[in-house]
């Protein structure tokens, strides 16, 4: 029983996502302007891969992986808006491996 509930949620979550898709495609068109500078802040800890969080962890103390910075900097030189990144460190909680990656 608690199964169907969850899957009925999940549906209405669903189309509810594709009911603002169109409000959130144009958002996104207009989100960087050109010459924009993006920033990344990392406050906290820094892992290979983070685990999707379960519903019930949004209280979460919140990290970042590797594999999400590598896609945010794809991302950005394949942007011809982008200028360029900043990143600013205000606590890193990382080993050196990861640190010289």
């Amino acid at each position: 029983m608690v199964v169907r509930h969850a899957s009925f949620f999940r549906l209405i979550g669903f189309l509810f996502d594709l009911l603002l898709l169109p409000v959130r495609l144009l958002a996104r068109r207009r989100a960087v302007s050109a010459g924009t500078f993006l920033t990344l802040t990392i406050d906290g800890a820094v892992t290979d891969l983070v685990a999707k969080p379960r519903c019930w962890e949004f209280r979460k103390a919140k990290t970042i992986s590797l594999y999400d910075v590598r896609e945010l900097v794809d991302h950005a030189v394949a942007d011809p808006r982008v200028r360029g990144l900043l990143i600013s460190l205000t606590s890193l909680g990382a080993g050196m491996a990861t640190s010289c990656e």
